[in-house]
């Protein structure tokens, strides 16, 4: 997996690996060996019920890592399921989940067509929908107006989309590279109890971060790292986010 090559390459860290049965939903020996470890850092690799569950417990038990997870945890459902328990979740994300006082105005325009259209707020889920049509839309119009696969194909393969207004990376993609992209971002998740107090402690600093898209994650990895962890310089004079719905990824 990524997260094992990346820290078996690294001479400041020590991983353990601690894996669970499909399914489960009792995590209170996981999060023993993990307390073991004395870590500092738990990277999840399974889904939003799998995360809300190891968090949970982990909490109960007074482990105060930091949690890594994939984009599948880049969801206001992470929050509708785990409360404040899930507060400081890191997940991996290409596109933002949207809100109505987004700082784009077309994002803002976007999310309340989509309000009155479905009586129902959107979710980053309608928003991967969104972006999977309009580049569709965009690789069919250059395809010419004789659609095959084959002509489809080539205005994929001729063409480097830019980004879109919720963000998503370049895209292109060639014979040799399927994957479009090679860029992801990492949010931080916290609920509106915490926004205010979090955006104090940050003093605006941009919480996104580029990182190279490696693949795949273990199902459960508990990192202990060996120097003092260092804080992130903090940017001056940027503005805080405004507050949105159930949950903000700042």
């Amino acid at each position: 997996a990524g997260t094992e090559a990346a820290f078996d390459s690294s001479p400041h860290s020590a991983l353990v690996r601690v894996d669970y049965p499909r399914g489960s939903s009792d995590f209170e020996s996981v999060i023993q060996k993990v307390r073991a470890s004395s870590c500092d850092l738990i990277v999840i690799g399974g889904a939003i019920r799998d995360a809300v569950g190891v968090m949970t417990e982990a909490r109960r038990a007074g482990v105060t890592a930091d949690f890594v997870g994939t984009s599948a945890l880049y969801s206001t459902l992470m929050h509708e399921m785990g409360g404040q328990k899930v507060d400081g979740m890191y997940a991996i994300n290409t596109v933002s989940q949207p809100y109505p006082d987004d700082a784009s105005k077309l994002v803002r325009d976007w999310t309340l067509d989509y309000q009155k259209r479905y009586a129902d707020a959107p979710t980053v889920f309608a928003v991967y929908g969104w972006v999977i049509v309009d580049l569709f839309a965009k690789a069919a119009a250059r395809a010419g107006p004789v659609l095959s696969t084959a002509s489809f194909n080539n205005a994929l393969e001729s063409n480097t989309f830019p980004r879109d207004m919720f963000g998503s990376p370049e895209f292109h993609i060639s014979s040799s590279d399927r994957l479009g992209c090679h860029k992801v971002r990492m949010s931080r998740l916290c609920s509106l109890l915490q926004l205010e107090d979090a955006l104090q402690s940050r003093a605006g600093s941009n919480c996104v971060t580029r990182l190279e898209n490696d693949g795949g994650l273990a199902p459960l990895l508990s990192v202990r790292s060996t120097p003092a962890r260092e804080s992130r310089p903090r940017a001056p004079g940027v503005a805080s986010p405004p507050v949105g719905l159930g949950a903000r990824w700042t």
